[in-house]
């Protein structure tokens, strides 16, 4: 079985050396390198970044624009998307108060 000319075999040590086995001879990893999200750290993983947007809001934001990979138009649509629904959940939570406000008068008025 021929290895793709996209996949290259490597693999280093956290310090950037290659790793050799002296048993099999050197351990190899396969790496995508037309896909540089594979060498991005973990808190530039998709999974990361939408978990800390849902939990946070736009304190995320900051992970969505220091992304090396993502597009410009993807990170203003991300932010417009993130801005809005952070509005829509304020709005929410107002009317939320409010509600809450006229049934403690209607419970003090019984």
């Amino acid at each position: 079985m021929a290895i793709s000319p996209r996949l290259s075999l490597t693999w280093l040590t956290p310090w950037g050396r290659p790793q050799l086995d002296q048993r099999h001879g050197p351990a190899v990893l396969l790496v995508d390198d037309f896909n540089p999200a594979s060498n991005l750290p973990w808190y530039f993983r998709t999974s990361v970044i939408v978990i800390a947007i849902l939990s946070v809001g736009p304190l995320a934001l900051p992970l969505v624009w220091w992304h090396p990979t993502l597009k410009p138009a993807w990170k203003a649509g991300i932010t417009l998307a993130t801005l809005v629904l952070t509005w829509l959940m304020y709005q929410s939570m107002i009317e939320s108060l409010k509600m809450l406000e006229e049934m403690e008068k209607a419970l003090k008025g019984m």
